[in-house]
Order: C-alpha cells, then structure tokens, then sequence
C-alpha cells in the first residue's frame, strides 16, 4: 500500500527542531550576555566606593596638623584638632607653655673661660690679647634659655605627670670614639622623645686608645667627654644616669623583673660597679629586663608624630613609594629619589621634610604601644637571628646621625633637639682651651711665614686615617703621593701654606710627598701646649684643630672627618661663611676613589645611604629659626 505523502506541516518537524535549538542558544548566549553587563556594572560600582574609600583614607592620613605660630603670643602654639569640644572658634587647640617659661625667647654667645691660659708676666699682651680671641672664636655654641624647658614628644599637648620611672639603655659602638658619640646622641635624642631616663653604660676602655705605646689606656665615660651634670641640670625634659646609680635605683630594690620569666633580676652579688666589664651586664641585665627594638636605621626611620599617633606615618610613607613607583615606573625607589640641590626649608610642611630624609628608606621603626608601656627599652648591637629578613640585615645598631633618622612631624621639635646636641653635646671646656692654644699657634707660625700675604694666619688641615680603615673600606688606604696629586690645585693660590695633619699613623715618613710641598706639623709638634692630656684623648684635639683650618680635606666614610665637617658647619653659620644658607662648607675629600665626591661638602645634599658615610648640612643649616623668628616678632 502506497504511504500518502506527508502533510505539509509535518515536513519541517526536524527543521523546527533545529530550530528550537537554534532559538536557545540565542536565548542563552543573551542570557550570558546580560550576566556579564551586570557583573560589569556591579564591578564598576565596587571599584567606584574602593576609590572613594582609598581616598577618603589618603585625605584623611594627609590631614598632618602642621605648628604655627600665634602672633598676638610668641609663647603660644596653636595646632589644628580634629575634636570641635576643645577646640576655639577656629578649630584650633592653644598649647601655652609652663609659666615659669613666660621669659623673651633669646640667644646669646657664652665666653670660653680657660684660667691663665698657662702665661706668665713677660707675654706680650698682645699676643695674649690674640689668644683670647681665638679662644673665643672656638664658641660655636649658643646659650638659649627656653630650650632648657622644651618637654617630650610623647606629651605633646602638656607638661608630663608625675609617673612611674622608665628608662632606655644602649650598647655604644665596638669601634672607635666617633661611632659611640653618634649612637649616644641617637640615644638622648630617642630617650627625651619617648619621655625616658637614659641609663649610660658603664666606663669601658674604647677601641683605638691602644694605638699610643708607653701610655696609660684611659677607662671613660661619654661624661668625660661632654658636661652631662650640666646638662641635667638645666634641662627639664632630660634625665640621665649613670648604670651604678641604675642598678641601686631598680635592681637592688627589686624594681628589675625578667620580661620573659617575670622573675626580679639582682646583679651578681649585689655588684653595681660594672666598669670595663659590660658584657656581663648586656647579658644578665639589659637584654633580661628589657624589650629590645630591632631597628635597623639604616632601613627605617623612626617618627615622632604631634598627636601621638606615630603609626600613621607608615601610611604616609607607603603612599608616597607608591607615587613613586608610579611616577618613575620601578619596584622601588633608588638613592637619589629624594635627592636635590636645593634644601627644603626647616619650618615647611611635614611631608615636605619627610621626603628629604627619607633616604630610600620602605618602612618605619614604630614606638609602639607594648614599648611605651615597658619600663626598660634597651638597643642592642646584634639582631637576633629570627627570621631571612632579620639575617639579612644583620645588626640592629643604631650607627646613623639622629637628625637623618629620627623624623620630628613638629618643627620646632627637631630644631630643639639639633640645637641641644650643638649646645649641650660639646666637648669640655678643658678640651677647647687646649685646641685653642694650638690653633693661636698654628696662626702665629702661618703669619710668620708669610707675614704680608697671610696677614690672618691662614692654615689648612688634612684628615689621613690609616691603620685597619683599608680593611674595612677596600681602595681607602692611598699613598701619600696620590693625596697630594688629587688636591694639589686646592692650594694653588697659597704660596708656603702650613698645613695640619690628624692621622692615626705612627710612621710620619708616610708623608714626605706633602712634607716636601707644605709646611706640615701634627699635634705633637704643640706637645707644650698640651699640658697633662691623655695622649691616647688627643684625638678629640685633632678633630677641634683641624675644624678651625681654612680648606679641609678628609677621609671618606670617617666618622672622626664627618664631626669634623659637622663642626665647619657650625663655624659657617656662626661667620656666615659664602654658601652658608645652603649649608655648603669649603670641605673636600682625598681619595681618587670617591673622585665624584671630592666637592661633596661644597654643596647641598640631602641624606642619603649609607647615613653614617658623611654628615649633611640638615644638622646646622637654619636651626635658629624658630628663636630668630620670635626675636623679630
């Protein structure tokens, strides 16, 4: 039987199939393209109130209460407060100082007194009457009376409270003299910020005071260096004392509790007379009752904010690398990235100086809560080997210049704190005199060697450190006739210059190129001038003799040069000297090594790493400002 054909609606069932299929993909695919214009738009959204959050943060973290000054009171600062309860019509907070501060503020220049001078009755009064001014040109240091009643930052808004004794304790450098003098300046500076007593450690004999045979090796103390008793005495925010009175004050009274075990600690055997012998003590003492900060300056900078709030700075700083990263498309800042040859002025805005001693550094150290509640913080030399990135910085010293690392959000603070360490962390008056005797001298021998052309006693000094610097800083160790070669031309317009060697070498034949070209003397051409020194202190006299020359010339990477170069700012300021409003002083270094850097100090720079490497003129240029500024007010 022959099939009927099919109806011609039932032909295209298959194709109304594929069509079916055809018609749900296309309800699919717009399906999934709806999704995803949702998903877009959800994402836009999100990505909008992440931005606004982001920058509500940022504007908020920018929001740095900047000082300024009351003119109607030059006694008063007023600070911006974020609370409108404490705050006037302004929204400002008034911070009057104690009343017994209500006093001008002023300077004057103190007179170095130095007995009779060791003259007798035949001195030519003249001659005397040189003498006495040289030593008063010494006086780089000014004596202000208001900054003896600058209080803490950690109180910022009123003087502290009768409180619960704290301390912070240091253990100074294992290398010569000027590293232990900068880690000590590091540690007053911390220890008045943090509102602490800082604890010296004990007298020890100091590395390079074995250098001088047939002597006796002095066992000192940074108080026979600087007039700490003075110091503590004047000044209201500062508090020192020495680890004997330390230990009798806490330990021996049961005050001293192992962190760890809460155990009270007592010296071994009630000993509290530890001299030379310090080891023992950073051991079984310090490092027990202590927190210990690893901070490496190197690689962080601590700050010290108005309100309190010092974490926030590592906000700041985050933000600002990221500006940079995408300013100058890299992982990381380099060197110079906040480098310049213009100085940012002391009193600009806090970010402003924030960049200039930022140094390349990523993080900050952070005086944190647990530390502010401890009663001993200690800083220890060597870093616990804890972590790869602890191993990899491998100290935790705190060998760095305080002004590059110690970041003040409040001006007029890190000005106070440059001038206490100008004024109060000098040398003795017993130290000047005596450099004050040999500059005369030099002066007296320039002028008779050239009584027409150096009617004013012109001489210039070199700083040549030798011994066991070439071990540690490969290409520094140059021979004599390479020194003169590279800065002949320095003295090219002065016929039979006198020139002043500081050096640690005990072999003057060492220096016959520049003997045959100058007129070269050493200290120990003044020995009568000397009187009873310590040979092994006479370092301290080099670095006062050599700051006094004409052109100077030192070793790079030498602390004993950079005090030396800090000084020359001193007195640059002090005769306001050409360049002075940069900073600039007519210092140079030797080595063809640091070729480039020969002319360094007759420019503006500022920090930079290594931060121990040179001084930098942030730590003399302008630091008056804020006492200037009220004194014309």
């Amino acid at each position: 039987m022959r099939r009927s054909p099919p109806y011609h609606d039932e032909r295209p069932v298959i194709g109304s199939r594929a069509m079916d299929r055809r018609s749900r993909t296309s309800t699919g695919t717009a399906s999934t393209a709806h999704l995803i214009r949702q998903c877009t738009k959800a994402l836009l959204v999100l990505a909008v109130l992440s931005m606004s959050m982001y920058l509500y943060a940022v504007h908020q973290f920018l929001r740095i209460p900047t000082p300024m000054l009351d003119n109607g009171n030059p006694w008063r600062i007023v600070m911006p407060v974020r609370s409108t309860t404490t705050a006037n019509n302004n929204g400002f907070m008034t911070r009057p100082l104690p009343t017994e501060a209500q006093t001008p503020l002023s300077k004057t220049r103190p007179r170095l007194e130095c007995g009779n001078h060791h003259h007798d009755e035949n001195d030519d009064p003249e001659d005397l009457e040189l003498l006495d001014k040289e030593m008063q040109e010494m006086v780089y240091w000014w004596d202000i009376p208001s900054d003896a009643l600058a209080f803490p930052a950690s109180h910022p808004t009123t003087k502290p409270k009768q409180k619960q004794k704290q301390y912070l304790s240091f253990e100074p450098e294992d290398a010569g003299w000027n590293n232990k003098r900068m880690s000590f300046e590091m540690a007053l500076v911390l220890a008045h910020a943090m509102d602490r007593t800082l604890v010296l450690p004990p007298k020890r004999i100091i590395s390079h005071f074995h250098l001088v045979e047939n002597t006796t090796v002095p066992i000192v103390s940074f108080e026979d260096f600087f007039d700490l008793d003075t110091l503590n005495d004047t000044y209201a925010g500062v508090d020192i004392v020495t680890f004997q009175d330390f230990l009798i004050r806490e330990s021996l009274t049961g005050h001293l509790v192992d962190v760890e075990t809460n155990q009270t600690i007592f010296p071994e055997h009630n000993r509290t007379n530890w001299n030379n012998d310090y080891f023992v003590v950073k051991k079984k003492i310090l490092r027990k009752a202590s927190i210990m900060p690893i901070w490496y300056t190197e690689a962080c900078i601590v700050p010290f904010a108005s309100d309190g709030n010092h974490s926030k700075w590592q906000t700041i700083l985050s933000n600002s690398l990221f500006q940079n990263r995408r300013r100058n498309r890299r992982r990381r800042p380099v060197r110079d990235d906040h480098q310049n040859e213009t100085p940012v002025p002391v009193d600009a805005p806090p970010l402003d100086r924030w960049n200039e001693v930022l140094a390349g550094r990523r993080t900050i150290c952070l005086y944190n809560n647990e530390m502010k509640r401890t009663k001993l913080i200690h800083f220890r030399l060597d870093a616990p080997r804890l972590t790869v990135r602890e191993t990899e910085q491998k100290n935790c010293r705190i060998l760095s210049h305080f002004y590059a690392s110690i970041f003040f959000e409040d001006w007029k603070h890190a000005l106070w704190t440059k001038r206490l360490v100008r004024d109060r962390l000098r040398y003795r008056d017993t130290y000047m005199c005596t450099a004050a005797r040999v500059v005369n001298a030099l002066r007296n021998r320039a002028r008779q060697r050239d009584p027409t052309g150096n009617a004013k006693g012109l001489f210039h000094a070199f700083h040549i450190r030798r011994t066991d610097f070439s071990t540690q800083f490969p290409g520094a160790d140059e021979s004599a006739e390479t020194i003169y070669q590279h800065t002949k031309d320095l003295f090219q317009n002065y016929k039979n210059a006198t020139v002043f060697i500081a050096t640690d070498a005990p072999d003057r034949s060492f220096f016959r190129p520049l003997s045959d070209a100058y007129d070269v003397v050493f200290l120990n051409s003044f020995e009568s001038l000397l009187g009873d020194l310590n040979p092994n202190m006479y370092h301290v006299i080099d670095q006062l003799v050599a700051s006094r020359a004409d052109i100077f010339i030192g070793t790079y990477y030498s602390t004993l040069t950079n005090y030396i170069n800090r000084l020359r700012g001193y007195y640059s300021t002090k005769h306001e000297l050409p360049g002075y409003e940069n900073g600039s002083i007519r210092s140079y270094y030797f080595s063809p090594q640091h070729g480039a850097k020969r002319d360094e100090m007759f420019h503006y720079r500022a920090p930079s790493p290594p931060i121990f490497q040179r001084e930098f003129p942030l730590v003399w240029r302008d630091i008056d400002k804020d006492i200037e500024l009220n004194s014309l007010g």
